[in-house]
């Protein structure tokens, strides 16, 4: 459903939803990324996390989240047994955006997802909205499962709110930053990520390696629960790209945000190096994802190399033109490229 509105009147009188300990658990569990080792250390070893910030309802955005959540979720019926955690985000490209997840009652998991922003320079939530539609259109039943399906969009001169459907699981992202040990996850996390993208783009083929495409297929956005996975941020969607773009993004972003020594990053070269060229947990489970996908998208192996290349040569678009994605628009890829060039061996051979 999409509601244009010129404004939302304010509810009277704004109150802020309360937070169940179910609703906080949640948010210590599953949404909760420590910032620093030292919080990492307090959060696995003594189980002191950090609660979410308090809501101020002050702030016109967060005014706006729940005016929305009260007149289209809740729709005028009493929201006595509606709790929710909201978190005050920025996103890659600097912009500042409201996450609210909300549950009824004490139920351990939310029923909805709501975001807020009131900048859309980077693009607007619409975009996500159409996205969701036309995935749900086009998916079959079982992929349709594993993405948000939207619920509310609206949009008013105080900003916008995309509200979808919550799906289940924990992000890859969350795991290798909040766990004293994060190498337990990894060869989990490449082989969920290389079944669930086979497996959409061969929903989605066109021709052949043309396929739909997520647009930012990495850590932050998978999502895994025991053996289910789901994929959430849809704002880079696009019906038809070349396969590659996924394919690669997902390894090449796993490799340079996952702690390699001391929970540090390592520098975006040497993290390069480690996932692509040399040999050791991580470069195994990136072979092992590769291996994977081709073997479900019938790809040729011998195709994966040369594809790599143009992926590092394009900066990560496949395409002449493009421009990389806020996230990873930094990165040195012409020194990608060369340490490419020059290695003797890598997951490809």
């Amino acid at each position: 459903m999409t509601v244009a509105r010129v404004d939302f009147a304010p509810a009277e009188p704004l109150a802020p939803l309360p937070r169940s300990g179910a609703a906080l658990l949640y948010f210590q569990r599953t949404v909760n990324v420590p910032k620093s080792r030292r919080e990492r250390l307090l959060r696995a070893c003594l189980g002191i996390a950090v609660r979410p910030p308090d809501v101020d309802l002050n702030d016109s955005l967060t005014a706006l989240l729940l005016d929305v959540v009260r007149a289209e979720v809740v729709r005028g019926s009493s929201m006595d047994g509606l709790r929710w955690i909201v978190l005050d985000d920025v996103d890659q490209s600097g912009r500042r955006r409201l996450l609210a997840f909300l549950f009824e009652g004490d139920s351990a998991a939310p029923f909805a997802v709501a975001k807020a922003q009131n900048d859309a320079v980077n693009g607007s939530l619409d975009a996500e909205a159409d996205a969701l539609r036309r995935l749900h259109a086009m998916l079959p039943p079982p992929l349709r499962a594993t993405v948000p399906s939207v619920l509310h969009y609206v949009t008013a001169p105080r900003g916008e709110v995309l509200v979808s459907s919550a799906v289940r699981g924990r992000s890859a992202y969350a795991d290798m930053q909040s766990a004293l040990a994060p190498s337990r996850y990894i060869d989990a996390h490449f082989r969920a990520a290389a079944r669930w993208l086979a497996a959409f783009h061969e929903a989605t083929r066109q021709r052949e390696h043309v396929a739909a495409r997520h647009g930012d297929y990495w850590a932050h956005n998978v999502l895994r629960s025991d053996d289910c996975v789901a994929v959430v941020d849809w704002e880079h969607f696009a019906p038809s790209a070349p396969c590659a773009v996924d394919l690669f993004h997902y390894p090449l972003t796993y490799g340079v945000n996952y702690p390699w020594s001391a929970y540090r990053m390592a520098d975006p070269e040497v993290a390069f190096a480690r996932t692509f060229l040399e040999r050791n947990h991580v470069s195994r489970a990136v072979r092992a994802y590769f291996e994977t996908y081709a073997a479900r998208t019938r790809m040729p192996a011998s195709q994966l190399a040369v594809a790599f290349r143009e992926f590092l040569a394009t900066r990560g678009t496949m395409t002449a033109d493009g421009e990389a994605l806020a996230g990873v628009r930094a990165l040195p890829w012409p020194r990608f490229l060369a340490r490419f060039e020059s290695a003797t061996s890598s997951v490809f051979s």
